[in-house]
């Protein structure tokens, strides 16, 4: 995200805090340099929602299908990082979220795993790919293109066995730097990523 829109959509933000609901969607309805993506994340922050057990991925899917683009985003795009945010301010996805943001927060850390291994991304379920078996499906289907491949392989963090897709580590890593904005400090670096309750 660029740091410009990151401080506008703070600004509103803090705006809003003190506002009801009826107040802060006057706020946005009437506000010209805000455009329709920035205002959902506004709206998101100041009235945060309670979501249902595994409804995140439905949500990025429904998202994504609306956009004409299934399997996701190679750039951050706010729609899907405001349904990130939402999740992080829940109560069902908030620890998971911190979690995930902690675990692939070192770039270098961050590494496609090997093998035949297929699993499901751990935020928007999609089926991605061991290196191995990547390898083999891409030369199956020759018509994708380099980053569309990509798409499907699986990352991994030593932090964590949640695996993401390159789509979701994208828009992670977007919202990260958007809290690191609008709330500094906001993630505990001092906890014991190995005594998570995510590890198995």
């Amino acid at each position: 995200m660029d740091i410009k829109v990151i401080k506008k959509i703070k600004t509103s933000i803090e705006v809003c805090s003190d506002k009801s609901i009826d107040e802060i969607i006057n706020y946005l309805k009437h506000d010209p340099d805000l455009t329709l993506e920035e205002k959902n994340m506004i709206f998101t922050w100041n009235t945060p929602q309670l979501l249902l057990d595994n409804e995140l991925p439905g949500r990025i899917s429904e998202y994504r299908s609306s956009r004409n683009s299934e399997r996701g985003f190679l750039e951050g795009n706010l729609g899907e990082i405001s349904l990130l945010l939402g999740a992080y301010l829940s109560p069902q996805y908030k620890r998971y979220m911190k979690h995930l943001m902690i675990s692939f927060n070192v770039d270098s850390e961050i590494y496609p795993v090997a093998g035949q291994n297929e699993c499901e991304c751990g935020l928007c379920k999609k089926w991605i790919y061991g290196q191995d078996k990547w390898q083999h499906l891409c030369t199956m289907n020759p018509a994708f293109g380099e980053k569309e491949r990509k798409e499907y392989l699986q990352f991994a963090s030593p932090h964590t066995n949640v695996s993401l897709c390159l789509n979701c580590l994208i828009q992670l890593k977007e919202l990260k730097m958007f809290l690191d904005e609008v709330t500094p400090g906001f993630l505990n670096f001092s906890s014991k990523l190995s005594q998570n309750p995510f590890r198995t």
